[in-house]
């Protein structure tokens, strides 16, 4: 299963990690392991594919690799989806009527720091999309608290 994995050492990771604002390093965490997973995948299907051809595959092989190839596409799916929902957030702050200079108003900002810091947090970086909607509707129930405990 895809997970988000150390970059730390990794030259284009350590780059956008000393500019003190950049949210580039979180789509270097997102996009790193999504890449090698879906490069595994493809290999993993021409793989399937080449030795099908040869008929040296069983059913249980095949079911092993189908496993497999599923697994890690819902990996790379949910962290995608997981980054999407953080990228809606942002352009809410965008295009928020009468935001601040600074991207939006401090309830959004408040919000979308919430959810990286726990996503990115997450043991593993992948978060199922219902756990993450429930952290909004959670944040949204009590704004003021988790405003505050940012802060």
């Amino acid at each position: 299963m895809p997970q988000l994995y150390d970059l730390h050492g990794d030259k284009t990771y350590d780059a956008l990690s000393k500019k003190s604002n950049s949210s580039m390093k979180y789509e270097c965490l997102v996009l790193a392991p999504a890449l090698s997973y879906l490069h595994d995948v493809v290999n993993e299907c021409n793989e399937t594919l080449d030795a099908n051809e040869d008929c040296d595959l069983s059913n249980s092989e095949w079911q092993r690799r189908f496993h497999a190839v599923t697994n890690s596409v819902h990996g790379v799916y949910a962290l995608l989806c997981n980054r999407w929902t953080m990228l809606e957030l942002r352009g809410q702050l965008e295009q928020e009527p009468g935001s601040s200079q600074r991207g939006g108003s401090d309830a959004l900002r408040a919000k979308l720091q919430f959810v990286e810091d726990r996503v990115y947090q997450a043991a593993d970086g992948v978060v199922a999309d219902e756990v993450l909607q429930q952290w909004l509707n959670d944040f949204d129930k009590n704004r003021g608290k988790a405003m505050l405990s940012l802060t």
